[in-house]
């Protein structure tokens, strides 16, 4: 007997198709374990340090309202999001805007462990270019590792103010902000990094 076009006992079509598509997930899953294990360690360390700094604000903010002394990072913390850090990370993204600005009309230059171009093999300059390369991609890295990690605070900020608590109310506009301030810099360097790797590339250094 068939029932829609479904023998009794089988697997309907739907059901098939979803788990042919979970298969198919898990499986690239797996091929690129490394990313992703990579970026859940960093999902779950920045959520971790988010829950980290609402402790100490409550801690902190608490000794400060029983008349307890608090040194510069105590009270730094007791603030949950104070602007004045926020100041070099916007200065950081202004830079890398200027950076890309610049690097439209960039010619090659001298790099790490060259002080003249001149007389310097092609060979050599391109290997010189190519450790440059290494190390401003491994900043970059960290950069935007940095602005995920002050995303995901957000995100405990704003489950503990849904949740009702009134500290992480007080200083929610505050970590929205640093989010917003650390996202726009990590795009300006986004930027930068694209025409960075796009001009290298037109000098002939590519990646390893």
């Amino acid at each position: 007997m068939v029932t829609d076009g479904v023998k009794p006992g089988s697997t309907p079509p739907a059901e098939r198709g979803q788990r042919n598509r979970l298969g198919e997930l898990a499986a690239t899953a797996w091929q690129r374990r490394l990313p992703v294990a990579i970026w859940t360690g960093l999902l779950a360390l920045g959520l971790g340090l988010g829950w980290a700094s609402f402790a100490l604000e409550v801690r902190y903010g608490d000794q400060f309202r029983r008349g307890g002394v608090l040194n510069g990072w105590q009270n730094l913390l007791r603030q949950g999001a104070p602007g004045q850090l926020l100041l070099p990370v916007a200065a950081a993204g202004l830079l890398a805007l200027v950076g890309w600005w610049r690097l439209a009309g960039a010619r090659p230059e001298p790099t790490l462990g060259l002080t003249r171009m001149e007389g310097a093999p092609v060979s050599q300059l391109r290997a010189s270019l190519r450790r440059e390369r290494r190390i401003v991609t491994a900043a970059l890295r960290v950069v935007f590792a940095l602005a995920i990690m002050v995303a995901c605070r957000f995100i405990v900020y704003l489950g503990l103010a849904l949740r009702g608590s009134p500290v992480a109310r007080s200083t929610l506009m505050g970590v929205f902000i640093e989010g917003l301030v650390w996202a726009l810099t990590g795009g300006a360097f986004w930027l930068w990094k694209g025409r960075y790797l796009s001009k290298l590339e037109s000098w002939g250094v590519g990646g390893d």
